[in-house]
Parts: structure tokens; sequence; C-alpha cells
């Protein structure tokens, strides 16, 4: 009796493991950037995929201080044939808030290797601040990249990009502003 109670015991706990979804950590999402910025100058950072496990799409949604940044632009990568939103819905400066997702349509999957995008920021003002991913594991509202089953890749928070930011030099702040006088001086 106790070996058919065991028997059982461990099926039912076998059954109950493959019957719950999980997550495997087969992608990762990094924010690339130089960690260091000047006040009203442009500033570029990466958003890379990588792992190489096939996937049929990846959802972002990056936060900034938006007292701090103001994104310029938002650039989709190559990776993936469909991106969404459009341009300008990408981006709600007043939330510090960036929404992009890519996917394979009806695609078959793709390696989750590669530029998922880009994104240009003008600092505001000079200080410290983080951009980082809005991520929380299982949680399909928000960061993820999708396998082929409908299984989350990530299953740990991507790390957040420290910047810095530094006043413009006396020189720089000139040159802006006979720039912005002269337009066709403009490097």
């Amino acid at each position: 009796m106790k070996k058919l109670l065991l028997f059982i015991s461990i099926n039912i706990f076998f059954l109950f493991l493959l019957a719950h979804p999980r997550t495997v950590e087969a992608a990762s999402l990094t924010l690339l950037g130089e960690p260091k910025a000047i006040v009203h100058a442009p500033y570029t950072i990466g958003v890379v995929l990588s792992g190489g496990e096939q996937t049929l799409g990846t959802d972002t949604i990056i936060l900034y201080d938006h007292t701090m940044l103001r994104a310029v632009t938002v650039a989709q990568g190559s990776l993936y044939p469909t991106y969404t939103p459009s341009k300008d819905a990408r981006v709600n400066n007043d939330k510090g808030k960036i929404t992009l997702s890519g996917s394979t349509g009806f695609n078959s999957p793709i390696p989750a290797t590669g530029v998922f995008g880009k994104i240009t920021f003008s600092p505001l003002k000079k200080g410290k601040t983080m951009i980082r991913f809005d991520y929380a594991a299982g949680d399909t509202s928000k960061t993820g990249v999708i396998d082929f089953k409908g299984l989350d890749l990530l299953s740990s928070i991507p790390k957040p990009l420290a910047l810095t930011i530094e006043n413009e030099s006396p020189i720089e702040a000139m040159w802006r502003f006979v720039s912005k006088l002269f337009p066709f001086l403009k490097k």
C-alpha cells in the first residue's frame, strides 16, 4: 500500500510540473550606451536581444526619468519584419515611457540575436538617472521575449543602464547658440 501511495504521489508531482508553464532563460535584453552624457547633446542607446533561441516576438517597455531625459527618436531594428506601434506612438515623454514591439507576423520563428531598436535622447539637466525595462516575470503586459510555445524566454530582470549627465562646456554651449542663429554652420 505504501508503495502504491508513493507511486501515485510521484506521478501527481510530475504531472503538476508538466502542466504548469515555466519561464526559460534563453534570451536576454540589454540597454547598451555610454555611462555619461552631456546636457542637450544627442545620446543614443541600443536595445539588443541575444540568446539565439527561436522567437515569435518581443515586447519592450522602457522607462526613464522624463525630468532628466527626453526621447527624440525611436528607431526599430531589423530583427523582426513587423514593429509596432507606429513611430510617434512609441514615445510618451510626459510619462517617461517608450513602447516597442516586434514580431514575425505569420512567418517562421527567428533567432533572438540582434539589434532590436535604437533610442536617441536629449539629456535635459545635470544629474544621475537610470533607463530600464518595465519587467516582471510572467507578466505579459510588460517586457518579454516570446518563443513559439508562448513561453517568456526572459526569467530575470534585465539590467538598467545607469547614466550620469554632465553640463556642456562653455564652448559647446556657445556653439549650440551660434548654430541656432546660423543653421548653415551646423556640423
